[in-house]
């Protein structure tokens, strides 16, 4: 067994190179047919999904089992791959009338695709795509508003095989397109030290401010989303080093694993990857992924500035030391830090640029990650071998398998939406159960979003969340960016919302902790994801859209001081300890800046100056009560 075991790894790492090639050689040449592109990427993936698939260790005759299922799941993968792909123009051609063929094929990569999914994505995923082909099915026999009409044999197959819709529709079109280009970059700014590096300059950067440890957390984090795809991914790289650190610095065990999870979250809402769910939101809202990058910029800087303060108060109320958290060995200075790593920097600024002047998303992946590798040989302790080259390929692509049959499976459900008019009636019920107003349609819309985000890949959960909650936001006269935006932040907060909770619950096993209280301190501390989504709902400005930029520099500001002072009111911290009567003061005064009018806005500054000369004084006191 031991034997074929390592046939199967050896398989897996030249076919995930073979795939690899193939991916860079249409990024940089251009893609054949989109069937034929999609089904080569998606057959070689599910074939990829079964070889790295490992049998259970503890139980032989399921072991024997295990591997017996993975191998016939790779061949009949294989053959799906290289029916699709002789015949991929004539099974468009069937389109309305497809052959006993294409009916077979359909339903062996339904049951591929499925049992990928339960493999890679988890139960909750399947369970809920099951979920909506058993209402395409059987929907019709159902009684109420969620009855459709019966759905013939013919539409199914057309919707689902021969077509550029369903399990080879949009969604692992951008997989095969997009994604894994950037992917591949993350893989080579990982292979080559790019992790390492962010935690060192972060370390560097909060060297000399109280709570060290817990901002680098918050920069590493923010570094890292371009690198790892998943909260969990991120609070597993840098939270094993920043932590202990943190711990080690005073913080609460709790609050410690809440900064990461909360920082890490925020990684999946940074520009310009935002765990590669940009490109599937620009398939949905049918714009420019540079011009999503750019909305989508300001309120992430909000998140993260809000999350700084919340660390910098809180190090503060427990007067920590500054200077912890750096190798003491380290004696480089600042300059020499920034330079060792400046072809990381250089990769990322060349993705940017080229992104603003409107290059394909792919190309600019691909000619960032070149940069990078052009720019490690400069110097000799970054230069790396042409065999470390190649396994960041193959680990691009094998990172790439989940988030690639999550597409595939997203395809299903978005397919029986679209064939059902399910989200037409999903919107006809929040629309009625509302009455119509905006914010209990949203109140919805946010709760609905959580829930169906636990314990779902962050892609995935905006696929599910878009085709259903969309036409919601649609219906409500809601600008479609900000109200996909809403979706997409209220579905990442289910990482840190109990009680599924994967990322505070993967801070807290590292950190030794108390799981749900970790999970409270993590939702205190993603006070800003609660609250910008509502402000972008209802005020584009502080996106930077529909209005002229002169127009949207005072909310933005507006903004900055709601969650300065809203940050100050939960921590109990400004200048000095804030008592409990102006914590609740503080708190409204946000209220009335987040939510910009004229008058809002005046009386927000007045409350916020009262705070700050009350603050003043208390210090004047403490001072003086201290040298006495």
């Amino acid at each position: 067994m031991e034997q074929f075991l390592a046939v199967r790894k050896k398989a897996a790492i030249a076919v995930a190179f073979s795939l690899g090639i193939y991916q860079v050689y249409t990024a940089i040449f251009g893609i054949p047919a989109m069937y034929l592109h999609r089904t080569i990427h998606l057959g070689v993936m599910l074939v990829l999904c079964f070889l790295v698939q490992q049998p259970s260790k503890t139980r032989k005759k399921l072991a024997v089992f295990q591997l017996i299922l993975y191998t016939v799941c790779v061949m009949a993968s294989i053959v799906y791959l290289i029916y699709g792909s002789i015949n991929y123009n004539e099974i468009q051609l069937r389109l309305g009338a497809p052959s006993e063929w294409d009916k077979v094929f359909c339903i062996l990569l339904f049951i591929l695709t499925f049992i990928a999914t339960y493999k890679r994505a988890g139960l909750p995923v399947t369970v809920i795509a099951a979920a909506f082909m058993a209402y395409l099915l059987w929907g019709n026999y159902l009684t109420g508003p969620l009855r459709h009409a019966k759905i013939g044999e013919r539409m199914i197959f057309a919707e689902f095989f021969n077509s550029n819709a369903g399990i080879l529709g949009s969604c692992i079109g951008i997989s095969a397109t997009y994604i894994i280009i950037f992917i591949i970059f993350g893989a080579f700014l990982k292979e080559f030290g790019a992790g390492e590096y962010f935690n060192r300059l972060a370390n560097r950067l909060t060297k000399k401010s109280c709570g060290g440890p817990a901002k680098a957390s918050v920069i590493a984090s923010a570094l890292l989303g371009l690198i790892n795809g998943s909260a969990v991914a991120n609070v597993a790289t840098t939270g094993a080093v920043t932590i202990p650190l943190m711990k080690k610095n005073g913080y609460p065990s709790e609050f410690a694993a809440a900064t990461e999870a909360a920082a890490s979250m925020g990684g999946q809402i940074l520009p310009p990857v935002m765990g590669s769910s940009i490109f599937l939101m620009a398939s949905f809202v049918n714009m420019s992924y540079n011009q999503i990058c750019f909305y989508a910029i300001v309120p992430a800087i909000l998140y993260f500035v809000s999350i700084y303060l919340a660390v910098h108060f809180k190090a503060k109320k427990l007067k920590l030391q500054a200077g912890y958290g750096v190798d003491e060995d380290d004696t480089a200075t600042m300059g020499e830090v920034f330079m060792s790593g400046i072809h990381y920097i250089a990769a990322i600024l060349v993705l940017v640029v080229t992104m603003v002047y409107g290059w394909t998303p792919q190309r600019c992946g691909m000619l960032a990650t070149a940069t990078l590798i052009v720019g490690s040989l400069f110097r000799k302790e970054t230069r790396i071998s042409p065999k470390r080259v190649c396994k960041a390929l193959v680990d691009g692509v094998m990172g790439t398998i989940t988030l690639s049959i999550t597409c595939a499976i997203s395809g299903v459900i978005i397919g029986v939406v679209g064939l059902s008019s399910l989200g037409i009636k999903m919107s006809t019920f929040v629309l009625r159960a509302s009455a119509g107003q905006a914010v209990i349609a949203l109140a919805i819309t946010a709760v609905a979003s959580i829930v169906l985000g636990m314990g779902v890949v962050s892609a995935a959960a905006y696929i599910i969340l878009a085709s259903l909650m969309g036409p919601v936001i649609e219906a409500l006269g809601i600008n479609l960016l900000a109200g996909h935006l809403f979706i997409y932040y209220f579905g990442l907060l289910s990482a840190v919302t109990p009680p599924v909770a994967l990322g505070a619950l993967t801070a807290s096993s590292i950190a030794e902790c108390n799981f749900f209280k970790t999970c409270m301190s993590s939702m205190r501390l993603c006070i800003a994801a609660f609250v910008i989504p509502w402000v972008f709902a209802f005020d584009t400005r502080i996106m930077f859209l529909g209005a002229p930029i002169w127009q949207c520099i005072l909310p933005v500001l507006t903004c900055f001081c709601g969650i300065y002072i809203l940050n100050a009111g939960i921590s109990g911290y400004m200048l000095t300890d804030l008592k409990w009567p102006i914590r609740i003061l503080a708190c409204a005064a946000s209220i009335l800046f987040i939510f910009t009018d004229h008058i809002t806005d005046i009386a927000g500054i007045a409350i916020l100056l009262v705070i700050v000369i009350q603050q003043i004084r208390q210090k004047k006191q403490e001072r003086q009560i201290a040298v006495t």
